[in-house]
């Protein structure tokens, strides 16, 4: 009884074998069919007539290696093509869908001559295999992917940085078919709008964030002819936090020591400690300018470090003229002569003595004794310095943040791309 309840099991995995071991002969033959003497991969689908239709779409794996030195980024990402070649139409076994081809009959297939315009440099995957495939309809409709990394340049105004955002793009066209046998378009999702995915955890480096990933179509008109182009933006956004401490408090916290010491101890103190922090501020411009992007304008960050290192100077030379203007003048009368007498009364020794310069009582402390009027007008520019220079410090910031945080909000690639993106 157990044997006979066993033979309807054993008969249906015999007819799926047979099935099966049948659709796998149909598609071989099918494949082999595909690229008999009447395909020709150099010629185009629908050669003479209207132009072929090439739908992209794509999926964003990762953005990274954002780098406003070299004015480029790096993405790495799924292209998917999908166009009609009528020469690929088939017959389907039952229950086949479609047919993946392997790559020696992948490579027998016209497929679309697209590269990226402003690639810089790419990588095709090849861990374990080949990343790609491709896939074929009944109706002849091509389906093909492939996994790759692109290093692509990007221009980056760096006007507001580190408040600034840029808008950089992978843009695609056809090498060498104009608009009349090619034409590149979005494969469109449910929701009507360019199908790009983006995959969870895809956005930018520690300092910059991607914020927005979208797709753009537009037309070109060259000396060879018109053509189509899709572009992939990326909408970019730095992050500042980083900036906010290992730059713009060291820039603020060394004007405000250079502040204090206009009013704490000696005037030779006061210089000692100024020489410092001018000294550190020197340095710290020279470290930061090896890691800052070198453009030919002056960023918003080098105008805040530039108006720092102006007034330690400032506070350096106050210092500085308050010493001269206090210090001390040696007296300019003649040397005398001191007779001193040996003790053994052997002899007298004509022994010639400067006298020494005795400290002024002004010294470090009240006002100097002037002796032009200049010196008087210096002193007291000097002495009003003191509250002058942290009130143009406080008013300066107090101007710069609001003007560049707004100013910087502005200037994104969302005002200044206004255009249709299907257009």
């Amino acid at each position: 009884m157990g044997a006979m309840k066993l033979i309807p099991s054993i008969l249906a995995l015999f007819i799926l074998g047979v099935f099966a071991s049948v659709g796998a002969k149909d598609a071989s033959e099918i494949m082999d069919s595909m690229f008999q003497n009447q395909y020709d991969k150099r010629i185009r689908p629908q050669f003479g007539g209207a132009p072929v239709k090439v739908a992209v779409s794509s999926y964003i794996l990762d953005v990274y290696n954002i780098d406003e030195k070299n004015h480029e980024f790096t993405a790495q990402l799924y292209l998917r093509q999908y166009w009609v070649d009528g020469r690929l139409a088939y017959q389907p076994p039952a229950g086949v869908k479609n047919i993946q081809l392997d790559p020696e009959h992948a490579k027998k297939l016209w497929i679309p001559d697209i590269f990226i315009v402003n690639e810089r440099k790419s990588l095709k995957h090849e861990l374990t295999v080949s990343n790609e495939f491709t896939r074929v309809s009944p109706d002849g409709e091509v389906f093909r992917s492939i996994r790759t990394t692109v290093t692509a340049s990007c221009k980056m105004n760096l006007k507001w940085f580190p408040f600034d955002k840029h808008l950089c793009a992978l843009e695609i066209e056809s090498y060498g078919h104009a608009a009349s046998d090619f034409v590149l378009e979005w494969k469109k999702n449910d929701q009507g709008k360019e199908n790009i995915g983006v995959s969870e955890g895809a956005g930018g480096s520690i300092n910059q964030e991607v914020t927005d990933i979208r797709g753009r179509f537009s037309h070109l008109s060259f000396g060879s002819g018109n053509y189509t182009r899709l572009a992939i933006e990326f909408i970019i956004v730095r992050t500042p936090t980083r900036y906010l401490q290992d730059v713009y408090f060291p820039a603020v916290a060394l004007p405000i020591i250079g502040f204090i010491t206009m009013s704490v101890g000696p005037l030779q103190f006061r210089v000692l400690l100024s020489t410092i922090c001018m000294v550190g501020a020197i340095i710290f411009t020279a470290l930061l300018s090896v890691e800052m992007p070198k453009v030919s304008y002056q960023t918003a960050l080098d105008f805040y470090v530039f108006n720092s290192s102006v007034m330690l100077l400032n506070v350096l030379l106050v210092n500085f003229i308050l010493y001269i203007l206090h210090k001390p003048k040696v007296s300019s009368s003649l040397p005398t002569r001191v007779r001193m007498r040996q003790l053994n009364g052997a002899s007298d020794d004509a022994k010639e003595i400067l006298p020494e310069a005795e400290p002024s009582e002004d010294f470090n402390m009240g006002r100097p004794a002037f002796t032009s009027r200049f010196q008087e007008l210096a002193y007291n520019a000097c002495e009003k310095s003191k509250f002058t220079m942290p009130f143009f410090f406080v008013l300066f910031n107090a101007v710069y943040w609001p003007v560049v945080l707004i100013a910087s909000s502005f200037s994104g690639p969302d005002f200044l791309l206004t255009e249709d993106h299907g257009s």
